[in-house]
């Protein structure tokens, strides 16, 4: 008996954080600031000549939409986005939004901002773009409160643009260029902090996409996604369609949060074990009880047998 009292409350215990989870979450849509700390995110734009103009376009529409429809607008996430691709002259990379924390007041703006963004069209300057990117995270006044610094790359292809960050050939390949910038430029911010470089391959050919894989992607060893089974993952789409149709899928993993649709049946279940076993406990008293009753009004043996 003690112990289905235990589990009783155990269980009870857990209706209570279940519902305490569903209130966190419903906070989503609303403008309540968080107690804690929060999650820096840079989306790092490739606006070189890689992609078409009607691919560019697809690709920065389907980010303006997923400031509306997926990141959190609760103060939970500083957002930031840097596009690369810009000629010398500009400094091959920008920040076209600055960091801002997202919530029910700004997101909107933040999503014409993005929405709004012109393609530059000239080289693929990956590493000066990996490192504005961290530059601007760590420029931010909410860096030092920040639990988490991550950058989500969208590119097609390789770095093909020098910012000279390095001159040690560090994917071995025999000669040193853009492509080593770029692991410089990441392995420079992760030495200062950041938690996580993802990348969105738009078109990416397989060969591409397992050196960013094996060299771009933070914390290494990178692996190839879906399943987002840890952080540091690339995904690969055939083309920006694709890219706009799933790159919502991406960001659960980048900002973890138990979806209403996974915590509603786990609280119902968790509450009809609860009322089960209470049950069960009350008709074992019923049968103790029952028994009892019998045992004091059966008449004595020496009765009966006259």
């Amino acid at each position: 008996m003690k112990r289905c009292g235990i589990a009783s409350k155990f269980l009870i215990l857990f209706c209570i954080v279940s519902l305490s989870l569903v209130s966190a979450n419903s906070v989503r849509t609303s403008n309540a600031q968080p107690t804690g700390s929060i999650l820096q995110l840079c989306l790092l734009l490739d606006g070189s000549s890689s992609l078409n103009g009607a691919d560019w376009n697809t690709t920065r529409d389907s980010l303006a939409n997923l400031v509306t429809s997926t990141i959190p607008r609760n103060g939970s996430v500083e957002l930031a986005v840097v596009e690369f691709g810009y000629s010398s002259s500009d400094g091959y990379a920008k920040v076209v939004v600055t960091p801002t924390v997202v919530t029910e007041t700004d997101y909107g703006d933040l999503s014409n901002q993005v929405r709004a963004l012109n393609q530059p069209g000239s080289g693929i300057s990956t590493p000066a773009g990996i490192d504005l990117a961290w530059l601007a995270m760590k420029g931010s006044v909410n860096f030092g409160n920040s639990s988490r610094h991550v950058i989500n790359l969208i590119t097609e292809y390789y770095p093909a643009v020098r910012n000279y960050d390095t001159n040690s050939d560090l994917d071995q390949n025999g000669v040193v260029d853009a492509k080593d910038d770029a692991i410089a430029a990441m392995t420079a911010a992760a030495g200062q902090g950041l938690n996580e470089l993802d990348v969105e391959g738009i078109g990416m050919d397989n060969t591409t996409a397992q050196w960013f894989q094996h060299y771009v992607v933070w914390p290494q060893v990178g692996i190839i996604a879906p399943p987002f089974t840890k952080a540091g993952w690339i995904r690969t789409v055939s083309n920006a369609t694709e890219f706009a149709n799933t790159i919502s899928q991406d960001f659960p993993s980048i900002v973890p949060e138990l979806p209403l649709t996974t915590i509603i049946p786990i609280f119902i279940a968790a509450t009809l074990l609860a009322v089960l076993i209470r049950r069960k406990r009350i008709l074992a008293k019923t049968k103790i009880v029952s028994k009892s009753k019998l045992r004091t009004t059966a008449p004595p043996k020496d009765l009966k047998s006259s």
